[in-house]
């Protein structure tokens, strides 16, 4: 699939006719300009995820330690400079007896289970805590807004 960079050389009615008279779907932001195709690029299956857990964490341990458990995992250390090749974001909250822990994460769909695998690898290898579940789920509304930050930020290749 392919993707056309928004032209500002035409209105954006212009723009919705000549794509609605191609019989052309217009993604949203793209669009067609006469009858060439400008900028074209791929498009990438990249999209937004979540897994979350519950955990119980024992008494003296930071919080902290299990999202930097989860960076460690994905970046190769939990304090790092410059982009992710995963881009990811995690919170815990332990105002319960059971702290509820989740990483919102960026990938391209085909490693999207890697990503979750690995997740999962980090939470269950941690020594401060105990996991009592983990689990994928999709993005939810309140998160919308940091899961499209994390995709319009850059990603270190593969």
């Amino acid at each position: 699939m392919f993707v056309i960079a928004l032209s500002k050389t035409c209105s954006r009615a212009a723009r919705a006719r000549s794509l609605a008279g191609a019989g052309a779907q217009r993604p949203l932001g793209f669009t067609r300009n006469a009858s060439v195709w400008r900028k074209v690029r791929p498009v990438s299956d990249t999209d937004a995820f979540v897994v979350e857990a519950e955990l119980v964490l024992r008494d003296g341990i930071d919080p902290a330690a299990v999202g930097a458990a989860v960076t460690v995992e994905l970046c190769g250390h939990w304090q790092h400079a410059g982009s992710c090749r995963w881009p990811h974001n995690s919170a815990i909250e332990t105002q319960r007896d059971r702290a509820r822990f989740r990483t919102l994460f960026v990938a391209d769909e085909p490693e999207a289970t890697l990503v979750r695998e690995r997740i999962e690898t980090a939470l269950r290898g941690g020594l401060g805590w105990r996991v009592l579940l983990v689990q994928s789920r999709s993005v939810a509304e309140a998160e919308r807004v940091l899961a499209e930050r994390l995709l319009a930020e850059p990603r270190l290749a593969r």
